[in-house]
């Protein structure tokens, strides 16, 4: 196979540590931890103690650019 299936993949949207919110509840920021395989696992800003959430690209979105 030659691939290393756990290095982080280069298509994602958004980086590690960038901060998004879920569609599903966008009141809650939340921080994105790593990116593998598709799949974003991310901690509530507020709460990093807390189990991680995980999300597809599709489920998340940008905060709002202040213009």
């Amino acid at each position: 196979m030659g691939m290393d299936r756990f290095k982080p993949s280069l298509d994602n949207k958004f980086k590690e540590g960038e901060v998004v919110y879920a569609k599903e509840c966008p009141s809650i920021p939340l921080i994105i931890r790593r990116y593998v395989h598709r799949v974003y696992y991310c901690k509530i800003v507020d709460a990093p103690e807390d189990d991680e959430l995980v999300y597809y690209e599709r489920e998340l979105v940008e905060p709002l650019r202040k213009s």
